[in-house]
């Protein structure tokens, strides 16, 4: 064990696996690779043994698995021919390995370099623009937490579209020869480029498609069903075993995102009125940094063609934590208020109300002439004034304007700015 490969986590089956050994679950991943081990044990006589797991317990988020395997995703091969043992992650990749250093007579590649080619190009189109639309169709449709119209719709028809240019290749469209295999003269030959597709195709009802869908393709059903009727892939099926689980891993990580109360709570916030938190309270900071990060999504799709509920629905819960968390203020105590002193003559007569009439005319808003002079401004400061130190100053009962007064003033309105910012992140948050 000098290589380091292994440690006292990894299963044993696997530390004492002779020849190639495969780590695996029936997946259509895992269903490619078991595919060419098949094909190659039934031509060459290839010897392969493998270890299922169970991704929907993270198995292969282990440590012993991403000695392996960094991505953390299956299926792995470990070459035990090899000294030391040589690991090989990514389907293709692993389809590929098996073509060089298992089929010596490239039974299911080309020798000739243009074919040879020509399977590359359909083997990555697979890869990289079928499964994973698929993937996302199985996620979205069957897996997610919350239904989102729009991403099912979208991937459903991206799946679709590459079915399309799957039926364009096999029905012969542009070059008037149909084929019966995706790569290789005339109508092709079985090859790695089949073996890295079909797995997924097949699985088209599991999907969520109909017979009625699949209506333009006929050529791809006939495909499929050509290619199921080969002994090696019927036994590296195993319907037994066919996943009930969440086809695309990546997909189930995203959905594996922490509470609010499991998020961490240091962070070093200023004073930023209603701008931000208006204190370095820890809880208050994580209701704030939420409330943003969820402003920050709708904002984000504030363009697109999205229902807002849509784009809200993921962040509900996060909602009503920051509803629960805000801060609810106790009624204000009834106060015994003391009359004010009576006013002078010439003070009550500046202070009785305005007729509308008055208002109406005495409006010079946006005219420089009827603007107020400097006299008559200091005169209306001279006004509130006396109208300010004649009125009683009231702060938990007491009357009076001491240092306890101004204190409890600020306390105040700091509690309603936070108020008032909790409630503006809420009206905002929900499109108000």
């Amino acid at each position: 064990m000098s290589h380091g490969l292994y440690d006292d986590s990894t299963p044993a089956e696997v530390k004492n696996a002779k020849g190639l050994h495969l780590i695996t679950m029936n997946t259509p991943n895992g269903q490619k690779v078991q595919i060419m081990l098949e094909e190659l044990k039934d031509i060459y006589g290839t010897e392969w043994t493998k270890t299922m797991i169970n991704i929907m317990t993270n198995e292969q988020k282990k440590d012993w698995f991403l000695k392996l395997d960094p991505n953390g995703r299956i299926p792995v091969i470990v070459d035990n021919t090899q000294n030391p043992p040589f690991t090989v992650m990514e389907t293709s990749a692993e389809l590929l390995y098996l073509l060089k250093f298992a089929d010596k007579k490239d039974v299911f590649g080309f020798t000739d370099e243009f074919e040879r080619n020509e399977a590359l190009q359909w083997l990555f189109f697979w890869h990289g623009s079928g499964a994973p639309y698929q993937g996302q169709v199985n996620h979205f449709n069957k897996f997610a937490k919350e239904k989102i119209p729009y991403a099912i719709e979208r991937f459903r028809n991206e799946t679709l579209r590459v079915y399309g240019v799957l039926e364009i290749r096999l029905s012969g469209k542009y070059t008037g020869e149909p084929r019966e295999y995706l790569a290789g003269k005339g109508k092709g030959k079985y090859s790695v480029a089949d073996i890295g597709t079909w797995p997924w195709v097949k699985a088209w009802e599991f999907s969520g498609f109909s017979k009625e869908d699949m209506e333009p393709f006929p050529h791809v059903l006939k495909w499929i069903d050509r290619i199921a009727e080969r002994p090696a892939v019927q036994r590296a099926r195993n319907d037994k075993e066919e996943y009930t689980a969440d086809l695309s891993q990546a997909q189930h990580d995203m959905t594996q995102t922490p509470p609010l109360a499991a998020m961490p709570r240091e962070v070093s916030l200023q004073p930023t009125s209603l701008h931000g938190p208006s204190s370095a309270d820890p809880q208050e900071g994580r209701i704030y940094r939420h409330t943003q990060i969820i402003i920050d999504r709708i904002e984000e799709f504030a363009h697109a063609p999205m229902d807002i509920e849509l784009v809200m629905a993921p962040f509900q819960l996060r909602l009503d934590e920051i509803q629960r968390a805000l801060p609810v203020l106790p009624p204000p105590a009834p106060q015994q208020l003391t009359a004010p002193p009576p006013a002078s003559p010439a003070l009550a007569e500046q202070q009785q109300p305005v007729p509308p009439q008055q208002m109406q005319a005495n409006d010079h808003r946006g005219t420089r002439r009827n603007r107020p002079n400097k006299r008559q401004r200091a005169a209306a400061r001279r006004r509130n004034a006396q109208a300010q130190a004649q009125a009683p100053t009231i702060n938990s009962g007491r009357v009076g304007k001491g240092t306890g007064a101004r204190k409890g003033r600020a306390a105040r309105r700091r509690e309603k700015e936070r108020a008032v910012e909790a409630a503006r992140a809420l009206l905002r948050m929900r499109g108000g």
